[in-house]
């Protein structure tokens, strides 16, 4: 009977031994797992010029304020910025063509297609929403879209896309 409870109690120990044995907390597993945020934020255009490539002209207008400049995927460069009470999302890419870049999915309701002493550019928008502005620097190969979430008009558009147009 000795032998049977020493056994027993020599199983349960090894039994205790091996539930104890510690597994990794779900929050450590699933971290491997996640992907890494695209978007690094820096200080200045100048840390996104020297990304992106010291050719590509980026500036903002006068009286722009609250600039915020990221990086994104190691290859868009993008500056949020108010201006005359809107706020707006400049993005640039270097590209082989002009690209949709402005990160806004949405069904527009106006086009038009215009120039800045023949440099085409193209806006879209609903008015009062959202509304984007594109246009293709071939002398650098770059893509370049000035976005606003809301209150686009035409007019709006067409002051944002004149400044920051390098041609301009």
């Amino acid at each position: 009977m000795k032998k049977l409870i020493m056994v027993v109690l020599v199983v349960c120990i090894f039994a205790f031994a091996a539930c104890s044995q510690q597994t990794p907390a779900p929050q450590e597993a699933e971290s491997s797992n996640q992907l890494e945020n695209p978007v690094i934020e820096v200080q200045s255009i100048e840390e996104i010029k020297n990304k992106l490539g010291d050719d590509i002209a980026i500036s903002l207008p006068d009286g722009a304020s609250g600039m915020k400049y990221s990086i994104i995927d190691n290859k868009i460069g993008q500056i949020g910025f108010s201006w005359q009470g809107d706020s707006y999302n400049l993005r640039v890419q270097k590209t082989d063509a002009l690209e949709d870049i402005s990160g806004v999915y949405a069904e527009f309701e106006t086009t038009k297609e215009l120039s800045m002493d023949d440099y085409p550019y193209t806006i879209r928008y609903n008015e009062g929403k959202e509304g984007v502005s594109q246009w293709y620097d071939q002398g650098n190969k770059t893509t370049y879209s000035v976005s606003m979430d809301t209150g686009a008009t035409e007019a709006k558009l067409v002051a944002i896309s004149v400044l920051l147009i390098p041609a301009g």
